[in-house]
């Protein structure tokens, strides 16, 4: 019998190398397995008709049938690491187009460096230790978003997630503004996705967890080899940057650690990490 697989990716918390993992062993074995990977544009929004939608084969019959699984990261690392993953961005080189990258690419990606730089800027973020130290205004002022804004945050995220923003002209109409609008503001906001509390992604509003199992990133290796009989004879990428492997509680203070965690106190509970 194929087994059926969900993994329901988390972002900053080791999802593109598991996604990557499991898409290679479902190709290698089709009759084995069936795999599909939900993206992080549904967060706290398991909604049945845009996931299908999105996810053509994929129906929710199938929720039941298939085993559910996430990645969950230590709030500290994964706060820590969005720095690093933001600055990995080079700025000396963000207004030039890699010759590897595509149009639409390039163009979603200049909308990340611009809103980055301009919060950067409002909040004098410099290196990490000035990043760690304005987190706590930075998150409540320019990231956190209330629950019952969530739907609609989403709805227009799913929307406009793929589309290139052409340039403004005096003929556009009203739609075509509104539509170029709405293209950036889900470009330049994309960032901030990173840093929402993971709860939101994979539980209801009780907090209860939805998903089957939940592997904390530190466990993803063992946990792909226990259960599906993963091998790893060829490197899957990572996105990782030139911090991945640094003690991250070496950046802190103890009064970052304690932002961190009145931040992301459900977090720490219901995926049961370890305060530092």
């Amino acid at each position: 019998m194929k087994s059926k697989i969900l993994f329901w990716h988390i972002p900053k918390t080791g999802g593109a190398y598991t996604g990557g993992s499991l898409k290679r062993l479902a190709l290698r074995s089709p009759s084995r397995f069936e795999f599909t990977r939900i993206g992080h544009e549904f967060c706290r929004y398991m909604n049945k008709d845009l996931i299908e939608r999105d996810y053509p084969g994929f129906t929710w019959s199938d929720w039941d049938d298939c085993y559910k699984f996430t990645t969950a990261r230590d709030p500290l690392q994964r706060v820590i690491g969005t720095y690093f993953w933001q600055e990995k961005w080079c700025p000396g080189s963000r207004g030039r187009k890699p010759k590897s990258e595509s149009t639409h690419s390039w163009t979603t990606s200049v909308g990340r460096w611009e809103d980055w730089n301009e919060t950067c800027a409002k909040y004098g973020i410099r290196d990490i230790k000035s990043f760690l130290d304005n987190y706590k205004a930075l998150y409540y002022n320019d990231i956190h978003i209330q629950p019952d804004r969530l739907e609609e945050h989403n709805s227009i995220w799913i929307e406009y997630r793929w589309k290139s923003p052409e340039e403004p002209t005096k003929h556009w109409s009203k739609e075509q503004a509104a539509d170029h609008h709405h293209t950036r503001a889900i470009q330049k906001s994309f960032w901030r996705q990173f840093t929402y509390p993971q709860w939101w992604f994979v539980c209801d509003d009780d907090k209860k967890i939805l998903v089957d199992k939940v592997v904390k990133s530190k466990d993803i290796d063992r946990f792909l080899r226990a259960k599906f009989h993963l091998q790893f004879d060829q490197p899957v990428n990572r996105n990782a940057h030139d911090h991945s492997n640094d003690d991250y509680l070496l950046y802190t203070s103890k009064q970052n650690r304690k932002d961190i965690y009145e931040i992301y106190e459900d977090d720490y509970r219901i995926f049961d990490f370890d305060y530092n």
